[in-house]
């Protein structure tokens, strides 16, 4: 986060927005230096620098759940897991929590509220993504503006997401895939190019070692993104 902040303050009119399909707080708390902690999901997207978009949805997010009454049962998250297990399916409201912390109660108010999470699979119908509407249209209004991207640990599968960019009528320049292979990196590549909306790309880099290596290159990193 400390390299592309430095970036970021020598490209003062370009923005760098992150996006996770991980479900974990990692790049979260990474995060919170340069952006501060979120109280709601809505400061994950209002953020100056480093907005925050997960689709696949998150550890410590959850949403209010429509018609389904609270009953006598016990809050804890053992008894309430098992609940809307039981009861679903449901729907869910546009009323979304921030929750740090393991396991808590699962309502708020008199209202029951469930893990904000999505199984992520190849083939999905639609806008089947688990972050709130505000976020899908951020992420939309965004993606015209991306000319470099920077995949790190994503094979490119999910059609889903694929059409959302093309959809969004996205206008890439650069591509860089860290992989921890040369052939992992071309398979992502693969993945990738027989979409449309990558057909601009003049600059598709591999980085053919791991993450670690990858942050520690410096000079590798300011050849990469000049």
């Amino acid at each position: 986060m400390g390299m592309l902040y430095e970036w970021r303050i020598r490209h003062q009119n370009d923005q760098v927005v992150l996006v996770s399909f991980n479900y974990d707080c990692l790049l979260d708390d990474a995060r919170i230096p340069f952006s501060g902690s979120p109280v709601d999901l809505d400061g994950y997207i209002a953020a100056k620098d480093f907005p925050l978009l997960k689709p696949h949805g998150s550890i410590n997010w959850f949403v209010e759940v429509a018609g389904l009454r609270r009953g006598s049962g016990s809050a804890s998250y053992e008894y309430g897991s098992q609940t809307l297990i039981d009861a679903a399916p449901w729907d869910v409201t546009d009323k979304y929590h921030v929750i740090p912390g393991p396991e808590p109660d699962l309502f708020r108010g008199q209202q029951w509220i469930a893990p904000v999470i999505a199984i992520p699979v190849e083939k999905k119908a639609g806008d089947s993504f688990a972050f709130p509407s505000s976020h899908l249209h951020y992420l939309r209004e965004t993606i015209p503006e991306v000319s470099r991207l920077l995949i790190i640990g994503w094979a490119g599968r999910e059609d889903h997401f694929h059409n959302l960019w093309k959809g969004a009528g996205a206008k890439l320049e650069q591509l860089v895939v860290v992989a921890g292979s040369l052939t992992t990196a071309e398979d992502v590549l693969n993945n990738l190019l027989p979409q449309d909306y990558w057909k601009n790309v003049t600059r598709r880099i591999q980085f053919e070692r791991g993450f670690s290596e990858f942050v520690e290159d410096r000079k590798r990193l300011e050849e990469m993104f000049r």
